[in-house]
């Protein structure tokens, strides 16, 4: 959009009415990855596609078609629509090719232009040295900090947490490229953690991934899946309707529906127009569960034993399962409790298919657990306080990621608020089982971790002030506070300075941000710190009687 990831060229007058005011720019606005090239490298290409044209044009309309052919004409052939998920740079690569012809030529027009001042051997090398220095030199300056990944272990540190997170012989459910691939990576090259099954859900809904579940992979056994790979090849149950019926009442055992999907399947079918539609007669479910064995293993800690429960019944809120959602459900109630359960914190609340409230933290992922629990702090679940705090504490792999001179990028930055997210529910945790010094102790760490230099503060920042405050240290809980509510002045000021063409975007930030001091102002109140209650109260109050 206008305010993030668009080019920028370093001339204000040009920027400032498509971007906004380029001065007094939100600190937390500020990145490496901000580069300005003041259109030099452009405008030495159009230089020599004009020197290209004027000495061959035949060559020029050659290079010209390349370049058009694999830019535009490809895009437009992929009907590649915007925005895109991520960069899509390589769907340029060959037109740039093509325009780096150009570039080389322009610095022959350049040599042209200055033997009118001096002779041809001089001007070849004034020419070239200025072309070096003002196109691959000024983008070396600004470019190379953020594109140089030397000492950046973010991906490897995301695998090996994810899968640190698990206990033995686990099942782990992902989702998209970002916290999957990594993994592959850890267990395929690093050998790391081999008995855990990674399941990636985005990929769940294929017959052929489906099929490699089926089978053992490195130590990890194969799924329990009890559907017939012939019920789920190709275009078989890629839509299972849930159809609740009157007389179908109460949450239904999965297994059981499952038998009869196995045994019974024209049970669970209707055909209309000639079309086969599958279908479950409800939506309410049932996984039953041996609480003797449960309490046994200590797979549930004692802060949470209460509220241990003999099934886990859940609701869908959808009207259908998609493949991947019936696999999901086919897993969960064949394994019988025997493995671990586990989803990665990427995994969005939804997919979840109504199991979120039975759910424990360990880590950077979410452990499924006969018990039902609603956590206090308003997130998934609960925390397993005993088993996350030695996996993030001992465990967990930070390399760097503190390191000011290694450069993180909005993608590292998103997963690494993963962490910063699991260090604030512990310690809040921790503080709520009166383990105040470990709840101190465990956010000093974080911020040793993730200093806000190289992670910038966001809402999990008044998450972590929270937690302070609930541990006894209230000092550094208003540090935060303090700090958050600086934050939000510079980016509510700066984006009630940018022009009409920018205030949609800059209408979330300001909700974002005012949000902010309504959350500080409600935190400080249950703390007690009435200072900094009074202080973003009447931030808030000014804004809001200046903007609505």
């Amino acid at each position: 959009n206008n305010v993030d990831g668009n080019w920028i060229s370093g001339i204000n007058f040009i920027d400032s009415p498509r971007l906004g005011p380029q001065d007094k720019l939100p600190e937390n606005k500020i990145n490496k990855g901000t580069n300005k090239f003041y259109f030099l490298p452009l405008i030495l290409g159009l230089i020599g596609l004009l020197f290209h044209f004027k000495r061959r044009y035949q060559d020029g309309i050659i290079v010209m078609l390349l370049f058009i052919m694999t830019g535009v004409a490809i895009v437009v052939y992929l009907n590649q629509y915007s925005p895109q998920p991520r960069e899509r740079d390589y769907s340029f690569a060959a037109s740039f090719y093509a325009f780096s012809i150009w570039i080389g030529l322009g610095v022959l027009m350049v040599t042209e232009w200055l033997q009118k001042f001096m002779d041809s051997k001089k001007s070849a090398i004034v020419a070239t040295g200025l072309c070096l220095l003002l196109v691959p030199g000024v983008m070396a300056k600004d470019g190379w900090n953020d594109h140089d990944r030397s000492g950046r272990y973010a991906a490897l540190a995301i695998a090996k947490n994810f899968l640190e997170s698990c206990d033995k012989n686990a099942i782990l459910f992902t989702v998209g490229d970002n916290d999957t691939f990594p993994l592959w990576y850890a267990q395929e090259v690093e050998g790391i953690r081999r008995d855990i099954r990674v399941v990636n859900l985005s990929l769940l809904s294929g017959d052929w991934y489906i099929n490699q579940m089926r089978k053992k992979a490195y130590e990890s056994d194969p799924l329990p899946i009890s559907l017939r790979p012939e019920q789920y090849r190709a275009s078989n149950r890629e839509v299972t309707y849930l159809v609740e019926q009157p007389n179908i009442q109460g949450f239904q055992d999965i297994k059981d529906i499952f038998d009869i999907i196995d045994n019974h399947e024209t049970a669970f079918q209707q055909v209309n127009e000639g079309e086969k539609f599958d279908f479950i007669p409800t939506k309410n479910f049932s996984i039953k569960a041996d609480t003797a064995f449960i309490r046994k293993n200590g797979m549930i800690p004692a802060f949470y034993r209460d509220s241990i429960v003999p099934a886990i019944n859940f609701t869908v809120n959808q009207d259908v399962l998609m493949r991947s959602d019936l696999i999901i459900l086919d897993i969960i109630a064949h394994n019988n409790w025997k493995r671990p359960v586990y989803f990665s914190a990427a995994v969005p609340s939804d997919a979840l298919q109504g199991l979120s409230e039975y759910t424990l933290q360990e880590g950077v992922a979410y452990r499924l657990v006969p018990a039902h629990i609603k956590g206090s702090d308003g997130q998934t679940g609960g925390v397993n306080t005993a088993v996350m705090y030695h996996n993030l504490m001992d465990k967990f792999f930070w390399r760097n990621l503190n390191n000011p001179h290694v450069y993180l990028d909005e993608t590292c930055h998103r997963l690494a608020t993963n962490y910063r997210n699991a260090f604030g529910r512990l310690a809040f945790g921790l503080a709520e089982e009166g383990q105040n010094a470990k709840a101190v102790k465990v956010l000093d760490y974080c911020m040793q971790i993730f200093p806000e230099k190289q992670l910038p503060f966001d809402y999990f920042a008044l998450q972590m002030a929270y937690a302070y405050a609930k541990a006894g240290d209230i000092n550094k809980a208003a540090a935060i506070w303090d700090r958050m509510m600086t934050l939000s002045k510079e980016n509510i000021d700066y984006s009630m300075r940018t022009n009409v063409k920018n205030g949609e975007k800059m209408d979330g930030d300001t909700q974002q941000y005012m949000y902010y001091l309504q959350k500080i102002i409600q935190d400080a109140a249950k703390a007690g710190k009435t200072d900094t209650e009074k202080k973003a109260r009447t931030l808030f109050e000014d804004y809001y009687s200046r903007l609505f």
